[in-house]
């Protein structure tokens, strides 16, 4: 793949714009509390870059209808904002390095759902990168026929292998590097 066909970056926001892994999980592990559910570090890593109403369906009330799944998601993300009020939330290291490269290279930026997001932008999947930092993600991201970059801030290598390429840290990763994924 030559450098012309890469005309967009498509990020995920947890865990790859920002470092917010702890405050998401303390927040799913009270909505699990409110049901008397334990949950577990491990057992938040195999539902991260899924969308709420489809947590709260598959893992904590599988009888929810929409409505239901919506206001629970919507009390996670209220969580969610309690918990960054306690703990501030950091950029991911050497994100704003990165940006900053795509943006003086001409490359458009989007974060969101891949396939939604490539539309958006007026891009084909094939012209779009996607930097991802869960196995759902990834999926998804391989599933609408985008290229996937992963990072290892939330989950470990070893999770990650359907990606296309893996970093430990964009200060590891080159622009340049878009031409060979």
């Amino acid at each position: 793949m030559n450098k012309e066909n890469i005309k967009g970056v498509i990020f995920d926001m947890d865990g790859v714009i920002t470092d917010n892994g702890e405050q998401d999980f303390l927040a799913w592990k009270r909505v699990f509390a409110d049901f008397n559910l334990e949950l577990t570090i491990e057992g938040y890593k195999s539902f991260t870059g899924m969308k709420g109403e489809e947590i709260i369906c598959k893992y904590i009330r599988p009888e929810a209808g929409a409505e239901e799944a919506t206001m629970l998601t919507r009390r996670k993300e209220d969580y969610f904002i309690e918990e960054i009020k306690k703990n501030k939330i950091e950029p991911t290291k050497g994100i704003e390095r990165l940006l900053k490269k795509i943006k003086n290279n001409n490359i458009k930026m989007g974060i969101g759902t891949a396939a939604k997001v490539a539309k958006y932008l007026n891009l084909k999947p094939e012209e779009c990168v996607v930097i991802e930092d869960a196995p759902n993600g990834i999926e998804a991201a391989k599933n609408g026929g985008i290229k996937c970059i992963a990072i290892t801030t939330t989950h470990k290598e070893a999770e990650l292998k359907q990606a296309d390429k893996i970093i430990n840290s964009f200060d590891e990763f080159n622009i340049d590097e878009l031409n060979k994924i």
